[in-house]
């Protein structure tokens, strides 16, 4: 008897990029946040951006095995790394919930994105299915949202990536995920290959190809700014 259900309904779903509730004097406001453009520097052009980077996993939480001594929470690890210096050197600040091999719990990367509260977030992590499946017919790039802030985002990084990587790209889906549901700010997590498929696995620990996917990945992020251009006469 005391719950109010508020309903939004947006014009178009892709744009739309997080908002804040603030109470003031009695009332409950709504702040919508607008779609955003690069800074116009070609050399930073991510300048004024705050990003955060979650590598999955970590420490005692090795993540996916994969097909070899590599596990998921290194690859993800070593990719972050890559990306966190791509994205300093276009301009942005980029945040990590970790930077090397420890472990970090759910609640505090949650508490983290939530004290930082970002332009947008970005979180890495390796695919993998059972080994009871057919592991070689099982690949590809997925890309996940939890809000719909996260949908442009992540509908840019999967295009970018599986282009620039040469992966075949699984569609872009909603998953309920705790990393990416913070209705703030845009989310992705990034799950960039199936390391229990061995022919992806292998691709990934290649030397140089951790900075490749960090890259792509960079590049998918600069395209979700470019793609915000065309909301910005509405």
């Amino acid at each position: 008897d005391t719950t109010l259900v508020y309903t939004s309904h947006l014009k178009d779903e892709l744009n739309a990029y997080g908002y804040n509730v603030i109470y003031h004097n009695g009332n409950i406001i709504v702040r919508m946040n607008n779609p955003q453009t690069l800074s116009g520097d070609p050399s930073h052009p991510l300048a004024g951006k705050t990003i955060v980077i979650d590598p999955g996993h970590g420490g005692s939480d090795s993540g996916a095995l994969g097909c070899g001594k590599t596990n998921e929470a290194m690859l993800n690890l070593d990719i972050a790394l890559h990306l966190r210096d791509k994205l300093t050197a276009l301009g942005a600040t980029v945040l990590m919930t970790r930077s090397d091999n420890t472990t970090v719990s759910l609640e505090e990367r949650m508490a983290f994105l939530n004290e930082a509260n970002p332009d947008l977030a970005v979180s890495i992590h390796q695919n993998s299915i059972a080994a009871s499946a057919n592991a070689q017919k099982i690949r590809g790039y997925l890309g996940l949202y939890s809000t719909e802030a996260g949908k442009l985002l992540a509908k840019n990084v999967s295009k970018t990536v599986s282009a620039e990587l040469n992966r075949y790209e699984r569609p872009y889906a909603y998953q309920k995920l705790a990393v990416a549901r913070n209705h703030r700010f845009p989310s992705t997590l990034c799950e960039m290959c199936f390391i229990s498929n061995v022919e992806e696995y292998e691709w990934s620990i290649t030397p140089g190809n951790t900075e490749r996917s960090a890259t792509a990945v960079a590049n998918g992020i600069l395209a979700y700014y470019a793609a915000q251009e065309v909301y910005l006469a509405y």
